[in-house]
């Protein structure tokens, strides 16, 4: 948005062997996608796309990937809505399904080591990491390796509403803009799931420790959980990228209708 890739990948590692980079930047869950029963996407996996189409101001990817989760899901599938609101920016929706397993993650990190404002959301911060109250950050003690003792600082709430906002502060760290200061980037990410969350947080996750990442030692990550049996989810979230004022209005669910 605005000549700026503001959800980018974490980038190149550090180091190949040392914890940071085994337990965290390798695993799924530091990676803007849909964890399954806290493990980690298949090494090797395949993806289907289903349609695509680009050709108008809404345009439109669907994508399977069916040995993501093979043993745990029948369903792991991906669409994305870009919507252009101006000749400069668009927004976009994404549709991310699920179907299978007992715990699905929801997670996404932006260009951003700052939370703007928060709504529909009662936050309460917590001790530990993401792994637990009683586990530090950092290397995890245990042989359950899913990065999620690499989250620190954590802000949840058990049992959240169905549909809250996360306003980000999108910041040009490396200068990749030549007006970055006058736009006062932002990235609003609107949650609109029909299902209830057992837990939302907000959480610290570490890039690679190099020079070039020096202006962000940190990043702030969404992470909304699901548990459940066999579930089925459709994660629903609207992202709104803008710069000093919003656009969109109003934001409401559709209940489709069988004709």
């Amino acid at each position: 948005a605005f000549g700026l890739e503001i959800a980018p990948e974490l980038g190149y590692p550090e180091s190949f062997r040392e914890p940071h980079q085994e337990q965290f930047m390798t695993n799924s869950i530091s990676h803007n996608l849909v964890v399954v029963n806290g493990t980690a996407q298949a090494r090797v996996r395949d993806s289907v796309p289903n349609y695509f189409d680009d050709s108008t101001k809404v345009k439109f990817m669907d994508i399977t990937s069916p040995s993501a989760y093979a043993s745990s899901t029948s369903i792991y599938r991906r669409a994305m809505f870009m919507i252009e609101a101006s000749p400069e920016v668009s927004y976009y929706v994404d549709l991310f399904r699920v179907k299978g397993g007992g715990e699905h993650i929801y997670s996404f990190h932006p260009l951003s080591d700052k939370v703007y404002s928060v709504e529909g959301l009662n936050l309460t911060a917590k001790s530990g990491s993401y792994a637990g109250e009683d586990i530090p950050w950092g290397p995890s003690p245990t042989k359950n390796l899913n990065g999620f003792s690499w989250f620190g600082n954590v802000r949840k709430q058990d049992t959240p509403p169905k549909q809250f906002a996360i306003d980000y502060k999108i910041t040009d760290n490396r200068r990749t803009l030549p007006n970055s200061d006058t736009l006062d980037l932002h990235l609003k990410v609107h949650m609109m799931n029909d299902f209830g969350l057992s837990d939302v947080a907000l959480t610290w996750g570490l890039p690679p420790r190099l020079a070039s990442n020096a202006m962000f030692p940190r990043l702030e990550f969404l992470l909304a959980r699901r548990k459940g049996t066999n579930l089925d989810s459709m994660f629903t979230t609207v992202f709104e990228p803008y710069s000093k004022n919003k656009y969109i209005q109003t934001i409401e669910p559709i209940v489709p209708v069988k004709v």
